[in-house]
């Protein structure tokens, strides 16, 4: 598998950005099966993010390859009168149905989602 996109953490402050590197048949071509994103659903950047995913994961089919998702939640609102709502059953809920509505196949358990 090739994680085909992935944020940069060396600006300050931080952002729940990705970015994609390379490309899904440049995976392809070195011999992956499958490629694997990560969506920071709720960030500025979300619907950028769900677009080349999207994309991505059509390609990635079309040759044939799987695909993993990592659906990330990441908004300051979702915490809210001290409580941190991030892993709230209906907002994790609701990222994994994106993931599954842009068809990955697998969508990993991570922190936070």
């Amino acid at each position: 598998m090739v994680k085909y996109n992935h944020d940069e953490l060396l600006t300050y402050p931080n952002a729940a950005s990705q970015a994609p590197f390379g490309t899904v048949r440049k995976a392809w071509n070195l011999g992956a099966c499958a490629i694997g994103a990560t969506i920071c659903f709720g960030s500025p950047n979300a619907t950028r993010e769900i677009v080349y995913v999207a994309e991505a994961f059509e390609q990635a089919h079309g040759l044939g390859m799987a695909t993993f998702l990592w659906c990330y939640l990441r908004n300051d609102a979702f915490k809210k009168d001290g409580k941190d709502h991030h892993l709230s059953a209906d907002l994790t809920g609701q990222a994994n149905h994106l993931g599954v509505t842009i068809k990955a196949d697998r969508w990993p358990t991570a922190p936070g989602s």
